[in-house]
């Protein structure tokens, strides 16, 4: 029997790993909305927390063992096909080095599938959700010293996107929670929710909007006939508030949203895309794949730059990401390993937590046909742990007795 000491000493890789990820998320947003730590010190500051998140990663992932036959070959193909793609594209030079650590959508894809192996250690997984708790906290206590941060373009995605996305994990597993944080997670859902919307960041008011809904379902589905009855009166109420929606709230709260939704920025892209990619479908162009697509240089009303361009590396779309690096062969191999997962997870399980997981899957899928770029971002990481999980006999056979008392264990509040 571990002491209350042991396990917690478990956890400390999960935490500081977590915490290095944070900083180097979080450290761009505080440059740009305060101006006092400067290009150089940034610079440094990215390099340590980046360092530091490889080594703890690698700490927290070094049990490798497959529980399922068809996972191991399958995924063994997808990561041979990512190392073909980046031994065929790889440049070198210091600042290829550079932009493979900070440009977060090349090397990173190929390295945090191996967060399939997260769980395999003695209660890792739940020292996570633990993390994911404090991320809340720390989200909600940020946004109430600072809510400027919350109001721009430039500083709300880098930040809420790494503090308050594993929220939503936390709200779907309600069940394992007390009110209290219950709560805590449905009020900074709804708090990064409201700030989208005022930003008109339409792929991530689509996220927060199925965390927030599959949250509720689940919170609804535990409830009696007559607990239900009873808060009848208040489904009823938000329903007409939802019909004058219009009528009272704030223009200024959806002006830019209303703008956003008739505009158009894709479809030229993507024509451009799909030009340049018409003989590289099957194959993609590689690790560094690049299409024509022109982009002068320009500052948006909110203080985005854009740097002027003949060439991108970065499509909006999740698929298409994959597609230019790797074609329709990084797909197929992707969709292989994550729809069987899926319906493991969905389907073949005792507990609501894996279930829970299956649909971190599923909403990342939809998510990537929005937007979802796979990148160095926490919720990117759940996604791969979840795939774990869901292909894990082993932890498809825990009860939710099991999971609370797991949970416990690691001193969840």
């Amino acid at each position: 029997m571990k002491t209350t000491k042991e396990i917690l000493s478990e956890g400390k890789y999960v935490y500081l790993m977590i915490l290095a990820l944070t900083l180097y998320a979080f450290s761009i947003p505080i440059d740009k909305q305060f101006h006092f730590i400067g290009n150089t010190p940034t610079t440094i500051i990215e390099f340590i927390t980046l360092l530091s998140f490889i080594y703890f990663a690698v700490k927290t992932n070094n049990k490798l063992e497959f529980e399922n036959k068809y996972f191991k070959f399958i995924f063994i193909c997808f990561m041979l096909y990512q190392l073909f793609l980046f031994i065929g594209g790889v440049e070198f030079g210091y600042k290829e080095f550079r932009k493979y650590l900070n440009r977060d959508f090349l090397l990173w894809p190929s390295l945090l599938p191996f967060f399939i192996f997260f769980h395999k250690k003695n209660n890792q997984i739940f020292h996570f959700v633990k993390a994911c708790y404090y991320l809340t906290v720390a989200f909600v206590v940020i946004s109430i010293i600072d809510p400027f941060l919350l109001m721009k373009r430039i500083t709300a995605e880098p930040f809420i996107l790494p503090f308050a996305f594993t929220t939503g994990f936390l709200f779907m597993n309600n069940r394992y929670f007390s009110k209290k944080v219950n709560w805590l997670s449905f009020f900074t859902l709804m708090i990064s929710l409201l700030s989208v919307i005022y930003l008109a960041r339409r792929n991530v008011i689509v996220s927060f909007g199925m965390l927030i809904l599959v949250g509720l379902y689940f919170t609804l589905s535990q409830l009696t006939a007559a607990r239900v009855l009873k808060l009848l009166p208040v489904f009823i109420g938000i329903t007409i508030m939802a019909l004058f929606i219009n009528d009272i709230t704030p223009a200024s709260l959806t002006s830019n949203l209303s703008d956003r939704l008739t505009s158009d920025t894709r479809t030229t892209v993507f024509d451009n895309y799909f030009a340049s990619m018409k003989d590289d479908m099957i194959f993609g162009k590689g690790f560094n794949g690049r299409y024509y697509s022109p982009i002068d240089e320009m500052i948006t009303e909110d203080g985005v730059k854009f740097d002027s361009v003949d060439e991108r590396d970065i499509i909006e779309n999740g698929y298409l990401q994959m597609m230019l690096s790797g074609g329709y062969i990084n797909v197929i191999l992707f969709i292989l390993i994550t729809i069987p997962a899926l319906l493991l997870g969905l389907f073949k399980t005792s507990n609501h937590f894996t279930r829970v997981c299956a649909l971190v899957i599923f909403l990342w899928m939809i998510d990537m046909a929005i937007f979802g770029l796979p990148r160095l971002l926490l919720e990117f990481i759940l996604f791969w742990i979840s795939i774990g999980i869901c292909y894990s006999e082993s932890f498809r056979d825990l009860s939710d007795e099991d999971i609370a008392r797991g949970l416990k264990e690691v001193g969840f509040p």
